[in-house]
């Protein structure tokens, strides 16, 4: 309604504004909150040779089709690098790729397979079928290896 002056009265202003905050709200919600979240990388299986391998302090942060992996104990003998994630629902599996950190120049510098190695991860774009997802537990299986994951 408006008033005398041909201005929306403040109640009906008001209540507008109330009608359309629900709709502005822009935090995303996960694609999978199954999948999405801060993860302990556990073990690795690399399936050409059976070897496991147990990694101290390395991480997997998935959200907003970002993932981080990271050498959260600092050895330094790990690099950090963000790349891209994907989940597909209908195939239920998990892609990761183009991933960099950014240099002094703040150009991007491209993870090499030797650098992402330690994650588990063994190519430059890596699809992952999502093996087991939920309470607390993330299991995912590519060609070269399959990752054990704890929520953290």
């Amino acid at each position: 309604m408006k008033n005398k002056n041909g201005h929306l009265s403040p109640i009906v202003a008001f209540f507008m504004i109330l009608l359309l905050l629900p709709l502005s709200g822009c935090e995303k919600a996960p694609f999978n909150s199954d999948i999405e979240g801060f993860w302990r990388l556990d073990k690795f299986v690399t399936h050409a040779d059976g070897v496991t391998a147990m990694p101290d302090g390395l991480f997997f942060s998935i959200q907003l089709w970002l993932v981080q992996v990271s050498d959260k104990q600092g050895s330094g003998n790990v690099q950090s690098f963000t790349g891209r994630y994907a989940f597909d629902e209908t195939t239920n599996t998990v892609k990761m790729w183009d991933f960099s950190m950014v240099g002094l120049s703040g150009e991007p510098l491209y993870a090499t397979v030797e650098q992402l190695a330690p994650y588990g991860i063994g190519a430059l774009e890596t699809v992952f079928d999502v093996v087991e997802a939920g309470g607390g537990h993330l299991v995912l299986r590519s060609e070269y290896s399959t990752l054990y994951l704890s929520r953290f």
